[in-house]
């Protein structure tokens, strides 16, 4: 009599290797919440669901130019995604995700189908950046979506309120701004500073509020470039602004002046 022989499957195999460190990863954003600082102050938290992310294809430059890895996230439906992509999970014998991104590494070294991407890569105090696609707000006039000042409201202008003005002479310039689709497009909010991690997943990126709705993708990433600007640096620029603006009343009136003498 034979013995069966069971193999294990390729997921089981990988998940006992160390996964490599990656400071990036997938997460739903789950709400906004607000925390008290030691000084009492209020500071606005979002907390949303990071990961787990499993590695569901490794690109490399010999076979596909670049290096990156592939990430899943999120449950779905069997009869949600199509057979194209179920024959692609089936590849790596991956479980079809709702979301696939893709982050391009230096170097994929130590990487392996099946491994997954936690949030205990991430600590309380890191500065990760926050990308999302921000509500749509469909057709908007230049006033909502660029802040146009509108038109007098006195001397007869009834209806010019909310004009755009003049488009210019000739024709329309590339680049000109006035109506059209506002929102729907992917936003970035720099420099959050991460909060606590709670044990069933939750990521708190404090300090700041991130882009979309609750439940929607989003990817928080560490940011390596400079710290959040403390309260004392905000105020600074603010006194930096208001002596510019003191700077030119100054010399509008030295203008003024000139001009009064000739």
């Amino acid at each position: 009599m034979s013995e069966t022989t069971t193999e294990k499957p390729a997921e089981a195999t990988a998940e006992k290797k160390a996964v490599p460190a990656m400071k990036a990863i997938l997460a739903k954003k789950i709400g906004m919440t607000r925390v008290f600082s030691p000084k009492g102050e209020i500071v606005p938290v979002t907390v949303f669901q990071a990961g787990p992310c499993r590695v569901v294809q490794v690109k490399t430059p010999a076979t596909d130019g670049y290096a990156a890895l592939q990430l899943g996230f999120g449950d779905i439906r069997p009869k949600n995604f199509s057979k194209p992509e179920a024959g692609h999970f089936a590849k790596t014998n991956a479980v079809p995700t709702r979301w696939l991104q893709e982050f391009r590494l230096p170097s994929v070294d130590g990487f392996e189908a099946g491994m997954e991407i936690r949030v205990e890569q991430f600590a309380a105090g890191d500065i990760i950046d926050a990308s999302g696609m921000i509500k749509g707000k469909g057709f908007a006039g230049a006033v909502k979506r660029h802040r146009f000042k509108g038109g007098p409201k006195t001397h007869g202008q009834s209806d010019r309120w909310r004009a755009p003005g003049s488009s210019g002479r000739e024709r329309v310039w590339p680049g000109k701004r006035g109506p059209g689709h506002m929102g729907a497009e992917i936003k970035t909010i720099q420099r959050l500073l991460g909060g606590g991690r709670e044990p069933d997943g939750k990521f708190d990126a404090g300090a700041g509020v991130g882009p979309r709705r609750a439940g929607h993708l989003r990817e928080p990433v560490q940011d390596h470039a400079a710290p959040p600007r403390e309260a004392s640096a905000r105020r600074g620029g603010e006194e930096s602004r208001e002596g510019r603006a003191r700077q030119e009343r100054q010399a509008g009136k030295e203008i003024k002046r000139i001009l009064c003498r000739r």
